[in-house]
């Protein structure tokens, strides 16, 4: 009994543990989403694997957390360059992902919809998230900041389902947080 109580304070302490330095991102198989970028990204770093030095190269985790942090930060500037008039804003205020001001809302989800719905915690406006952007894109530059960055479960072609990917983060970089 004293082995299967350790063990049961030990999974609870992981368990803990993960809650503090793990994400769990939710992408879409859109072919413009993310999860098509990171597949791609794949695809061109195992090619690079093979002709380049492999002292040379990043790890396959910082390589796609970096493209989809670049493909955020051109993204979120499109966006906020647009003239409201343009489909690409209208667009973006329609799903919610931005304000009228041109603010980023936070989401959550609601259980009883099964849907995002804005949450109420103030807007980052759009100059703080492409600050916030442009220091994480510096961050991740160091390789031993991303811990994890991969899918929990094979994207299946047949099946246009969203994948959920893990990322995990050193714990001694509060800062990325």
């Amino acid at each position: 009994t004293t082995m299967a109580q350790l063990l049961i304070r030990h999974d609870q302490e992981l368990h803990s543990l993960r809650k503090m330095d793990q994400f769990i991102l939710f992408l879409n198989p859109d072919p413009t989403g993310a999860l098509h970028i990171l597949l791609q990204e794949s695809v061109q770093w195992k090619q690079q694997m093979e002709t380049a030095s492999k002292s040379q190269m990043r790890p396959l985790r910082q390589h796609l957390l970096l493209a989809l942090l670049e493909v955020m930060r051109t993204r979120a500037g499109k966006i906020v360059e647009s003239k409201e008039t343009d489909e690409l804003y209208q667009t973006s205020l329609a799903k919610g992902l931005i304000l009228k001001d041109k603010s980023f809302p936070f989401h959550r989800w609601d259980p009883q919809t099964q849907t995002l719905v804005l949450d109420k915690k103030q807007p980052v406006s759009a100059k703080k998230m492409e600050q916030h952007l442009n220091e994480l894109l510096e961050m991740m530059v160091d390789k031993d900041l991303i811990i994890r960055f991969h899918a929990l479960k094979a994207p299946d072609a047949q099946k246009e389902r969203t994948v959920p990917w893990r990322l995990q983060i050193n714990l001694r970089s509060d800062r990325a947080y």
